[in-house]
């Protein structure tokens, strides 16, 4: 499901030097993985054609194509590499990046592009980089004035506006779980209510310090995280 909003930003097609949301969701998305049906399908509703993204980033100088040192390594397992490397009487026993060059290097420049020819990957220039750092960094702070939000509202015992803002939150990210557009189910609240109520006497903290561990683990909770993540999320408060 695609947000209205990200729909109607993604298909904002303008002659701006700017870029939409869903822009530079595709940019950052582009920059770490392989271009593959599946990625087209998601993107090609939110964004349009993806060869037309692909050419504004690479002609506005914020993408260029991967090294084939990076396409062997999308396509190619150590194990697929081996054999490759036997055929040419290659002996390597080093990490994959050292098995990848040196059959690179055994090979003439046409046919070891051939070899990876169906694999579509792009990286970030320096320009690009700063970009997605830039944009990154936007994410966070939206993520974090999110956190400070719903967790001062737990603090109160306001269990279903602090569901809201999450959900606000969460709606507002690319591809959206429909179950933010839905109220809280009871249960949920029945069990937030519980952790943000208990005492937790038996840890050597004050009422306040015990307060804050009951409203992050109600935050684990509302926000769906892991028993390692809600641990995580203990341990960097305590």
């Amino acid at each position: 499901m695609v947000s209205i909003l990200h729909l109607l930003l993604g298909n904002n097609h303008s002659g701006n030097a700017s870029f939409s949301t869903a822009q530079c969701e595709l940019l950052l998305c582009l920059s770490s993985q392989r271009i593959d049906m599946q990625m087209e399908q998601a993107w090609t509703p939110v964004v349009g054609p993806l060869e037309h993204n692909i050419a504004r980033f690479v002609s506005r100088g914020f993408l260029e194509e991967a090294p084939l040192e990076s396409k062997f390594d999308a396509k190619y397992r150590v194990a697929d590499l081996k054999p490759m490397l036997d055929g040419k009487g290659i002996k390597v026993k080093g990490k994959k990046g050292e098995m990848i060059a040196a059959l690179i290097g055994a090979l003439p420049a046409e046919e070891a592009a051939a070899l990876v020819a169906d694999v579509r990957l792009y990286r970030p220039t320096p320009a690009g980089q700063h970009r997605i750092e830039s944009y990154v960094a936007q994410k966070e702070q939206a993520r974090a004035d999110m956190e400070a939000e719903s967790f001062a509202l737990l603090l109160k015992g306001d269990v279903r506006r602090a569901w809201s803002r999450i959900a606000r939150y969460q709606m507002a990210q690319m591809f959206p779980d429909p179950k933010w557009a839905r109220n809280i189910p009871e249960p949920l609240i029945d069990e937030t209510m519980h952790l943000v109520r208990f005492g937790y006497d038996d840890l050597p903290l004050d009422a306040a310090q015990r307060k804050a561990v009951g409203a992050h683990l109600a935050m684990s909770v509302l926000t769906g995280e892991s028993f390692a993540e809600a641990g995580q999320r203990l341990m960097g408060y305590t």
